[in-house]
C-alpha cells in the first residue's frame, strides 16, 4: 500500500503548472479540481470527527472525463529532474600532478559535495507528483481519504506482491497476523498453510481491565490527564518495576518516568521482560480513515464506517486484539510461569476475547475510581467528598448540614441538594440517613409487636421486596424507599428500622448511597459503617 499526501501548496503549483503546459487538458479536469480546492481549503466541512471518506469524495466529484489523456496529463505535471544530470565535478585523473595533489583531491570532492547538497535541496523543493495517482484513483483503481484540509490518495503498491510471487513459497512468522489478514496484503485467494505451536498455559498472568476512562485517545482534555496521571503514580507505586505503554506522543513527554509507546514499543521488544507488570493506556487503534481506505484499495469493497456489522469492523477489531495481546506478550510471562504478572488494561473495552487466546489467564475488571480514587471522574470524585464530609461529621457527633458538608467538601450546596434531590430533597435524606446509621448502631429488636401493620409490613415484606428487586430496577427501588420516608414520621421509622434485620439495614444504607455515582456508594457504605461491628455491612 502506497498513499500520497496532497495539500493546498501541491495543489497550487500542479494546476499552475498544467495551465501553462496543457490548459486543453486542464479543462476536462476544472471540475473536479473545483472541489478538491474546496476540500483543501476546508470550505466543506465533514459530517463526523473521521473528515470525509471515499464514498463522501466520490460523491462531491463529478464522472470521470470521458476520453481523458491520462498519460499527457502525466507527462505534463511530471517534475523536472535533469538537474541531477549536470552535477559540478572535476575530473584530476587526467594530470599526474593533480592526482598527487591531497589538495586537488579535496578540491575535487569539495565540490562533488557541495554541488550534491545543491542538488539535495532542489530535488526536497520539487513539487508534490500526485495528479496521476489521483486521476487513476478516481477512475476506481484506489481509494480517498481527507481531514483538515490535507488529500491522502491510496494506492496498492505492487513491490512487495511481486517480489512475493517471484519466490518459490514464502514462509510468514507472526504471533497475531492472521492468514485472512495476509492473504488481502498479498492480493490472493489461495490456500495459506498456518502452523501454530501449541500454547502456554498462562497461569500466571492477570489481565486487569480498569474501566471509567473512555478510550483514552491521543488527544485528551486536561482534566483526564490529571485523572490518567494520578492513576499512574498509583500503579507505579502497587508496582516500582512497572511499565507503561502510552500514545507515543504523550509518553515522550512524561516528566519523572519512563514510557513507551504503543505500535512502536508495544511488539516485538524485549525492554519489560524484567518487568512484574505493564500498564497499557488508550486502545490501540489507528488511524480510522486512514484503515477504511487502506482496506478499500485491498478489497475493493467501499466502506462503511456506521456499519457495526460489516467486514472491515471485524477486520478492524482483530487489529485491535492483535496489537493487545502483543502488548501482553511484552511481559513474557510463558518464560517466566514461576513469576506473578500482571497486565493494567487501561480503556474501556471487552477483553473477553483474551481467554481464548491466552489458555489459563485470570481475567478482572476494576473501575478506576476503585484504585484511585482521583482517577474517577468528576462526579464521582464530588460524590466522594460528600462521603467523607458526611463521614466526618457524623463520626466526630456534630450537626450533619448542607453548608456542613459543602464546606468540607469544598462544593456549592446545589450540588448536595441535587445530591439529596431523588429523596425528596436535603431533610427527608437527612433524616433517613441519620436513622440508619443509628439502627445500624444498636442492636436489633425482633419483638414486632408494638408496630401497627403498616409498619409490620414494611419490616416483613416491603423492605425486604424493595431489596430483592434493587439489582434489576435500582431507581424504581430509590423511589419506593424515598416515598416511605416522605410518608412515615421520624418515630414511626425509628420504629421499624429497629425492627429490621442488620442485613436489610444495611441493604438500605447501600440503597440509600446508590444516589452516588455506582462506582462511589459501594466504597462509601465501608468508609460510613467502617467503624461498625455488623458484618452485613461488607457489600
Amino acid at each position: 500500500m502506497r498513499n500520497v499526501d496532497v495539500n493546498l501548496g501541491d495543489f497550487e503549483t500542479t494546476v499552475g503548472k498544467l495551465l501553462l503546459l496543457e490548459p486543453n487538458l486542464l479543462s476536462q479536469l476544472q471540475p473536479a479540481l473545483k472541489v478538491l480546492h474546496q476540500l483543501l481549503t476546508q470550505q466543506i466541512k465533514p459530517n463526523d470527527r473521521y473528515g470525509f471518506d471515499d464514498a463522501s469524495i466520490r460523491a462531491l466529484l463529478p464522472p470521470f472525463p470521458t476520453g481523458l489523456d491520462i498519460e499527457a496529463i502525466r507527462q505534463a505535471s511530471e517534475p523536472d529532474l535533469t538537474f541531477l544530470e549536470d552535477l559540478d565535478s572535476i575530473d584530476i585523473t587526467q594530470d599526474k600532478q593533480l592526482k598527487k595533489s591531497s589538495a586537488a583531491r579535496y578540491a575535487a570532492k569539495k565540490v562533488v559535495k557541495d554541488s550534491a547538497r545543491t542538488a539535495g535541496r532542489e530535488f526536497l523543493d520539487l513539487p508534490n507528483y500526485w495528479l496521476p495517482d489521483f486521476l487513476e484513483a478516481w477512475k476506481g483503481d484506489g481509494s480517498f481519504q481527507s481531514q483538515w484540509g490535507v488529500l491522502s490518495i491510496y494506492r496498492r503498491n505492487p513491490k512487495h506482491t511481486e517480489l512475493a510471487n517471484s519466490a518459490q513459497f514464502n514462509i510468514y512468522l507472526d504471533a497475531t497476523f492472521k492468514s485472512q489478514q495476509l492473504k488481502l496484503k498479498l492480493g490472493i485467494n489461495d490456500p495459506v498453510l498456518v502452523i501454530e505451536q501449541q500454547r502456554p498455559d498462562y497461569g500466571n498472568l492477570k489481565v486487569i481491565n480498569v474501566t471509567g476512562l473512555g478510550k483514552l485517545p491521543k488527544n485528551r482534555s486536561l482534566p483526564l490527564t490529571s485523572r490518567v496521571n494520578a492513576l499512574k503514580e498509583t500503579l507505579k507505586k502497587l508496582c516500582p518495576t512497572l511499565g507503561i505503554i502510552d500514545w507515543k506522543q504523550i509518553a515522550t513527554q512524561a516528566e519523572g518516568r519512563t514510557e513507551y509507546g504503543h505500535f512502536v514499543d508495544g511488539r516485538g521488544v524485549n525492554r519489560f521482560s524484567e518487568c512484574d507488570a505493564i500498564a497499557s493506556f488508550g486502545i490501540p487503534y489507528q488511524n480510522i480513515g486512514v484503515l477504511a481506505a487502506q482496506y478499500q484499495v485491498m478489497t475493493g469493497e467501499p466502506v462503511n464506517l456506521e456499519d457495526k456489522n460489516s467486514a472491515f469492523q471485524k477486520y478492524l477489531t482483530d487489529l485491535i486484539r492483535a496489537e493487545i495481546i502483543q502488548e501482553i506478550g511484552r511481559l513474557r510471562a510463558h518464560r517466566r510461569s514461576n513469576v506473578e504478572l500482571t497486565f493494567y488494561f487501561c480503556a474501556d473495552y471487552d477483553l473477553g476475547f483474551l481467554d481464548r487466546e491466552l489458555p489459563g489467564v485470570k481475567l478482572e475488571s476494576v473501575d478506576a475510581f476503585q484504585l484511585c480514587p482521583e482517577a474517577g471522574n468528576a462526579s464521582e470524585q464530588t460524590g466522594h467528598a460528600i462521603v467523607n464530609a458526611l463521614t466526618q461529621l457524623w463520626q466526630s457527633k456534630q450537626k450533619i448540614t448542607q453548608p456542613a458538608i459543602a464546606n468540607i467538601a469544598e462544593i456549592s450546596q446545589a450540588w448536595v441538594s441535587r445530591f439529596t434531590q431523588r429523596w425528596g430533597g436535603w431533610q427527608h435524606f437527612k433524616k433517613l440517613l441519620l436513622l440508619l446509621l443509628d439502627s445500624l448502631n444498636s442492636g436489633s429488636n425482633k419483638n414486632l409487636a408494638d408496630l401497627d401493620d403498616d409498619e409490620k409490613w414494611l419490616v416483613r415484606t416491603y423492605f425486604p421486596m424493595l431489596i430483592a428487586e434493587s439489582e434489576s430496577s435500582l431507581p424504581t427501588v430509590q423511589e419506593g424507599v424515598a416515598e416511605v420516608a416522605q410518608v412515615f414520621d421520624t418515630r414511626a421509622m425509628r420504629r421499624v428500622l429497629h425492627r429490621c434485620s442488620p442485613a436489610v439495614r444495611a441493604s438500605l444504607l447501600m440503597i440509600l448511597l446508590s444516589c452516588l455515582p455506582t462506582e462511589v456508594y459501594s466504597i462509601s457504605v465501608s468508609s460510613i459503617s467502617g467503624s461498625l461491628a455488623e458484618p452485613a455491612l461488607s457489600p
